[in-house]
């Protein structure tokens, strides 16, 4: 019995030999899917914070679009309202270049009107454009004897007004 009890001690020992050692795997086990849990907990941290992120990009690239939009319009409108100037300071210039076209026809109209007249008349009167030459010698003549007593009526003016 003594050889039996041995057999029974010696399997007792392997068989706690056995136990702690596949405690110990346990454990090590225990201790690797802890490791693991904390490095996935830590993956899904990084995945929802990189999901907020590429939601926030998202949203800031939105609003970007929107903006660069409303400037693309804005900048539409003003070389519009460029444009709408410029075709009306183009029309204004036509119109003012129409309006002197217009009053330079009815000059010449009116002049060639007087020539016309006027060849028609002396043509049928010829002493007239005699009397006409006659008429303005008359006038240079009468010119030049009133400006001497112009003068000196000027001169008596000043002379009054000097001795007041």
């Amino acid at each position: 019995m003594a050889g039996e009890e041995k057999q029974l001690d010696e399997q007792e020992t392997e068989a706690k030999e056995a136990v702690t050692a596949a405690a110990q795997r346990v454990q090590e086990a225990m201790d690797r899917e802890d490791v693991v849990l904390e490095k996935l907990k830590a993956a899904k941290m990084a995945k929802a914070e990189a999901a907020a992120h590429t939601h926030k990009a998202a949203a800031g690239r939105g609003d970007v679009e929107k903006t660069v939009k409303v400037l693309e319009l804005h900048m539409e409108g003003n070389q519009k309202v460029l444009e709408l100037e410029r075709k009306k300071k183009e029309a204004q210039e036509a119109a003012e270049a129409a309006k002197k076209a217009a009053e330079d026809a009815k000059k010449l109209e009116k002049q060639l009107a007087e020539d016309t007249d006027e060849r028609i008349f002396t043509h049928r009167h010829p002493r007239l454009q005699e009397s006409k030459a006659a008429l303005a010698e008359q006038k240079v003549k009468a010119s030049e004897t009133l400006r001497p007593a112009r003068a000196m009526e000027g001169f008596s003016e000043r002379v009054l007004f000097a001795c007041e």
